[in-house]
C-alpha cells in the first residue's frame, strides 16, 4: 500500500475507535452500541431484525436483487438469507457460476420458504453488468428492492476491463449502470404503500475523500493511493443514492448505508500497518453486518429516510464544521450531501458509460 494511503487509512480507523467516547447513537438499537465487545455482542443481526419487524405475507410477492454474494462469507449472503427467510424471491449475483451455485445451496439449507435464483456478474466489466441485467429482465418485469452490495477495498493499482480505476469502476460505475438498466423494473414494482428501494452499501470510508468526475478519467500513469481511491468510491456510492432520490423520490426510495466494521474477504488487500488501525471491539460478525442492508430494504422505519446516508439505524450526523481526518465524532463528511457534486458525477458517469459502449 502506498505510504500516504496507509497513513490516511490508519488515521481514519483510529478515529473510529475514538468516536465511541463522543456520545451514544440515537437509533432504535442505541443501547446495543454503548458498550462494544466485538463480533457477536449485543448489536443486532439481520435475522433479529426480521423477528423484531415481523414477517409479512406481502413479501412472498416481492423480488430482491443483491449484488456481491459469496457462499464462504460476507454480508451479501447473510442479507440474502434473511430476505429468503422473509419469503421473498431473492436474486443473487456472484462472480462465477460455481460461486453462484454455492450461494444458492447455502441459502436453501437455511430456514425459509422464499425462492433464490443465481446470476453471474463481474462489476469490473460493463458488458457483464449488461448481461446480468438482461438475464434478470428475461425472468422478471418488476424489482422491489435492489441492494448494491458488491465491492472491493484498497486494491492494488489497476484498472477495470473498461479502463476505469479498479475501485471507482467496480464500486461505482458498475452499480450505476446496473441501476440504470433496472430502473423501469423498479418503477413498475413501486406502489404508494411500498416504494421500490435502492440500497447503496457505502462506508464511513467516504470521509477519506470526496468524489468528482475527474475520478473517472484516472489512468495508470497517474498517482495512486489505495485508501483515498476507496474513499472516492464510497462517496460515489452515497452520491448515487442521493441523486436517485433527487430524480425519483416520488416513486423510489434510495438510501446509502454504512454496515459497520466486518471481517470479510473485502479486506484481503490490507497490509500489516493498515490492519493495526482496526479496534477489535468495533468489529461485527457478518450476521450483524447484514443488519443495516436488510433494515434499509425491509423496515417501514426507512420510509421517511430517502436520500439519506444511514448508520447504526439512523441518519448519520454531520461532522462539525472544519473537521478533518482524524475525526472524533462519528458521522458523515460535509461533502456527503453535496447535490451539485452528486449531479455532476451522475452526468459524467453516464457519459463515461456511453463512451465505453461506442
Amino acid at each position: 500500500m502506498h505510504n500516504a494511503g496507509t497513513k490516511a487509512y490508519v488515521m481514519y480507523h483510529t478515529s473510529l475507535r475514538n468516536n465511541r467516547s463522543a456520545g451514544a447513537p440515537r437509533g432504535r438499537y442505541s443501547s446495543a452500541y454503548v458498550q462494544l465487545s466485538g463480533p457477536g455482542d449485543a448489536r443486532p443481526t439481520a435475522m433479529q431484525l426480521l423477528e423484531d419487524e415481523g414477517k409479512s405475507e406481502e413479501w412472498k410477492e416481492r423480488v430482491i436483487l443483491i449484488t456481491g454474494c459469496a457462499a464462504a462469507s460476507g454480508i451479501g449472503l447473510e442479507t440474502a438469507k434473511t430476505f429468503y427467510r422473509a419469503g421473498a424471491h431473492v436474486y443473487v449475483t456472484s462472480r462465477t457460476e460455481e460461486k453462484a451455485r454455492e450461494v444458492v445451496e447455502t441459502i436453501q439449507r437455511g430456514e425459509g420458504d422464499g425462492k433464490v435464483t443465481p446470476f453471474t456478474m463481474e462489476l469490473d466489466s460493463l458488458s457483464s453488468v449488461r448481461q446480468c441485467a438482461n438475464d434478470f429482465l428475461k425472468q422478471e418485469k418488476q424489482l422491489h428492492v435492489l441492494i448494491l452490495n458488491a465491492g472491493v477495498m484498497a486494491t492494488p493499482k489497476g484498472t477495470t476491463r473498461d479502463g476505469f480505476e479498479t475501485q471507482i469502476g467496480t464500486n461505482h460505475v458498475g452499480h450505476h449502470l446496473l441501476f440504470r438498466l433496472l430502473t423501469e423494473a423498479l418503477l413498475s414494482a413501486s406502489t404508494p404503500s411500498f416504494l421500490s428501494r435502492v440500497v447503496c452499501v457505502a462506508s464511513t470510508g467516504h470521509r477519506l475523500s470526496p468524489a468528482s468526475p475527474s475520478d473517472l478519467e484516472w489512468t495508470l500513469s497517474d498517482p495512486y493511493h489505495s485508501w483515498l481511491s476507496y474513499g472516492k468510491s464510497k462517496t460515489a456510492n452515497i452520491y448515487l443514492a442521493t441523486e436517485i432520490h433527487r430524480r425519483h423520490h416520488d416513486r423510489l426510495l434510495a438510501v446509502a448505508i454504512h454496515p459497520g466494521l466486518i471481517t470479510t474477504p473485502l479486506s484481503r488487500h490490507l497490509d500489516e500497518e493498515a490492519s493495526k488501525g482496526f479496534p477489535l471491539s468495533d468489529f461485527l460478525n457478518t450476521q450483524q453486518g447484514a443488519a443495516m442492508s436488510f433494515w434499509a430494504g425491509y423496515s417501514k422505519e426507512v420510509e421517511k429516510m430517502g436520500g439519506k446516508y444511514l448508520e447504526e439505524f439512523e441518519e448519520s450526523e454531520l461532522l462539525p464544521e472544519g473537521s478533518s481526518l482524524p475525526v472524533y465524532k462519528k458521522g458523515r463528511a460535509a461533502w456527503a450531501y453535496d447535490e451539485k457534486a452528486a449531479k455532476d458525477l451522475w452526468e459524467a458517469t453516464e457519459r463515461a458509460i456511453e463512451n465505453v459502449a461506442r
